[in-house]
């Protein structure tokens, strides 16, 4: 095994991961075993550390002794933006995929979108579905992104912020470097203006299989930087209007998050565990939204929902 993996670092890979890290020590051993128990093993990960103060750099280092797949590059804590395009300067293999320290990419992932794009030549990049989960790894629900590039691109256009899931995202290399990779004015929504630029010169795809455990958490940017990331999809979708010929837009046509607090989103995974028959997690998160907000009537009414919706599924 070992020589076999000597021999993949020696010849070009077929895929160079991505793989940014910030304070992932609890979830990093997870990722790092999906991605050694991938079908598809003819890979190198170009793992950023990116300023953590807790143990992933060692994880990190001690992965990249006992992997010769395995590069460790220094980000500088510069944020994730930076450490994607240091990773993606690196990377050597004619197509790149992404992955998060804190999601698991379940064994056939890679291969099934490496097979998928050597197939469609026209695919500049493609995602798959994924289940959502909660911090613990309890699962809250599947979602299924389109499928076909114009749909996909609907949703894009109106502000979809999942038409891709970014850690299920597979990309062409030479069309990435093209672009200029991400850019650094759409920290936080860089996948989305990404998409959009690439829809530009060829076309998305999701393979609708699930391939990806997608950890969902309190903390993540997703939740804290809503206002910020519905300002800046504003701005990237209106140069991309512009690049087509259209007039700027003044919102989004998904509107913004009704998310703003810890209460409304542990209802959120309530409702989401609830539609997918998951209801001992449903209930879970009743619980904890109505405890912070026991005196309000509709923190009460989340039971209620929680059930019929469980009864329904």
């Amino acid at each position: 095994m070992i020589y076999s993996k000597v021999f993949l670092r020696m010849r070009m890979p077929r895929l160079s991961i991505l793989l940014p890290v910030r304070d992932a020590a609890d979830y990093l051993p997870e990722a790092i075993a999906s991605l050694e128990a991938q079908t598809l093993q003819d890979w190198e990960c170009l793992a950023i550390e990116d300023g953590s103060t807790d143990s992933s750099a060692e994880i990190l280092n001690s992965w990249q002794k006992r992997d010769t797949r395995v590069r460790v590059l220094e980000g500088g804590a510069q944020g994730i933006v930076h450490a994607l395009n240091l990773g993606l300067a690196e990377a050597k293999a004619p197509m790149i995929a992404r992955m998060d320290a804190d999601d698991i990419s379940l064994p056939t992932r890679l291969e099934e979108q490496v097979d998928f794009m050597s197939t469609h030549p026209d695919v500049v990049a493609c995602g798959t579905g994924v289940s959502m989960v909660d911090p613990v790894g309890r699962m809250l629900c599947p979602i299924h992104p389109a499928t076909d590039h114009s749909i996909i691109v609907e949703r894009l256009i109106k502000g979809g912020a999942t038409a891709i899931v970014h850690p299920t995202l597979m990309v062409r290399t030479k069309c990435l470097k093209k672009l200029g990779g991400y850019r650094e004015i759409f920290c936080h929504v860089e996948d989305f203006d990404l998409y959009l630029r690439l829809s530009d010169v060829g076309k998305l795809a999701n393979l609708d299989g699930i391939l990806l455990h997608y950890r969902q958490h309190a903390a993540s940017a997703n939740v804290t930087r809503r206002e910020q990331q519905c300002v800046l999809r504003l701005k990237a979708l209106n140069e991309y209007r512009e690049r087509h010929g259209h007039l700027p837009l003044e919102q989004l046509a998904f509107g913004r998050s009704h998310l703003n607090t810890l209460t409304d989103l542990y209802a959120d995974w309530s409702m989401k565990a609830a539609a997918a028959g998951n209801s001992k997690v449903a209930y879970l998160y009743a619980l904890l939204a109505n405890a912070r907000e026991f005196w309000r009537p509709k923190r009460w009414k989340l039971f209620w929902q929680v059930y019929a919706l469980s009864r329904q599924s």
